[in-house]
């Protein structure tokens, strides 16, 4: 019955607005200078205050609410991206989680480039976040729509690569933008040798695809 109850409120509370994206920088290590930045959401529950997503995403997924919820947040991207230019503030690219379920629908590439244009935003301000199990399907329509995506000029990246699904041939075959690597191995890679070699060898093979 709880569970039940939750899903309901995150139903009315992704119609109501309650939705919040906080922004976290993506900085180069040798200058500082901010490069991008991810978008990432958060549930202001009218009575329990701010939740976090590993609270509440998976319930979305479950509740076959990731697809409402994930076009909430794009729009509230856009529209943020493009308050900030309308400041005249020096804007970066923002990047927005995508899961698996909402290419799965095939809708991701239109609401994205719907919200570019009413926001009179350029494509190369947002990019895409997957994770890797969205990579290896083998269905013609979610390939067909990760290829979409990118005809809009929008950049798609692998999130946490390293602890999924995804095969080299695969990643070759959808030609993606780039790879965050899991923070699995960027925590190790001061630890050993080993580690750093292995960190390494990802950093070579993404630059190689």
């Amino acid at each position: 019955f709880m569970q039940l109850t939750r899903q309901a409120e995150l139903k009315r509370g992704i119609g109501r607005g309650e939705l919040v994206l906080h922004y976290q920088p993506r900085v180069r290590g040798d200058t500082g200078e901010i490069t991008s930045m991810e978008a990432l959401v958060r549930w202001n529950h009218p009575e329990r205050g701010l939740i976090p997503p590993v609270e509440f995403i998976p319930m979305a997924e479950k509740a076959g609410l990731i697809v409402a919820l994930g076009e909430e947040v794009i729009r509230m991207a856009c529209l943020q991206q493009a308050r900030w230019k309308e400041e005249g503030l020096d804007v970066v690219p923002v990047s927005v989680n995508v899961a698996a379920q909402q290419i799965d629908a095939g809708t991701v590439s239109a609401i994205l480039d719907s919200a570019l244009a009413g926001n009179g935003l350029d494509a190369s301000l947002i990019e895409v976040e997957i994770t890797e199990s969205a990579t290896i399907a083998e269905d013609g329509q979610a390939v067909e729509e990760l290829k979409a995506i990118q005809r809009t000029g929008i950049k798609l990246y692998v999130d946490d690569f390293g602890t999924g699904y995804s095969c080299l041939a695969q990643l070759k075959r959808l030609d993606m933008d780039g790879l965050k690597v899991d923070r699995a191995f960027t925590s190790q890679m001061l630890h050993s040798p080993a580690d750093a070699a292995l960190f390494e060898a990802i950093v070579s093979m993404a630059h190689a695809l």
